[in-house]
């Protein structure tokens, strides 16, 4: 066996720059030649730094080492002059596509279908019977405001004919009755401005407003609703009354 085939492929700094990582038969082996101060021995046999050979090794691993350095940095230089082809082309496509569109012209318009002679007919009636219902509108708005309960109450001033109520109180005109009577709900109720289905609800025989559909229940069911009522309540007997 030649001195050079006892070489472990390193230099002594490196072996010694692995020590964290020593198997442990290099652990064993060290710390025997450093027990008997022959290190030195170790180091020539093992890891000498003048063999030809060696570093002859070295030199070509590192060439290596190198040439695939510059091949990664080639191909990743590859990969980028890749990418930014494929968006020059992109953008090349993209505005030939933007100038395609603005220099066609727009589409015309879709031809207009002519009407039959059923559906002349028809609009016909329908316009006619627009300008009826709009001069009717008109006539029923000029009789509306002819009879407006507002204009009335106001050249009306001592009493609301409508309600039948007289705004004097026991001697002279009583400007807060007559405020009141005209904030009142009654009032609203009997001139339209109030729905009587919609709440609050007045009660005209009773001169009583509700709140909500339970208050006006209530009141529709009490004893002073019942008294001023015409209708007579009828119980009527059950079967099992009867058969008693």
């Amino acid at each position: 066996m030649s001195q050079h085939d006892r070489h472990r492929g390193m230099s002594w700094e490196t072996f010694l720059g692995r020590r964290a990582v020593w198997s442990k038969f290099e652990k064993e082996e060290y710390d025997f030649y450093q027990s008997r101060n022959n290190i030195d021995y170790l180091q020539k046999r093992h890891y000498p730094d003048d063999c030809d050979q060696c570093n002859h090794r070295a030199g070509i691993k590192a060439q290596q080492q190198q040439l695939e350095r510059e091949q990664e940095e080639r191909e990743q230089i590859r990969q980028i002059e890749l990418k930014r082809i494929a968006a020059e082309k992109a953008r090349e496509a993209n505005e030939r596509r933007l100038m395609g569109t603005e220099d066609k012209p727009p589409p015309p318009p879709p031809p207009k279908r002519k009407a039959t002679a059923e559906e002349m007919n028809a609009w016909l009636k329908l316009k006619q019977r627009q300008t009826e219902l709009q001069a009717e509108l008109a006539n029923v708005m000029a009789e509306m405001a002819r009879i407006d309960p507002g204009n009335f109450d106001k050249d009306c001033s001592n009493e609301c004919k409508i309600c039948g109520v007289s705004y004097y109180g026991s001697v002279y005109l009583d400007e807060a009755k007559k405020k009141r009577h005209l904030a009142s709900n009654r009032h609203k109720f009997n001139v339209g401005l109030l729905d009587r289905d919609a709440y609050p609800k007045h009660c005209d025989r009773c001169d009583y407003d509700a709140k909500d559909k339970h208050a006006w229940d209530q009141h529709c069911a009490g004893k002073r609703h019942i008294a001023k009522s015409d209708i007579q309540i009828i119980n009527i007997p059950t079967t099992q009354e009867l058969d008693i």
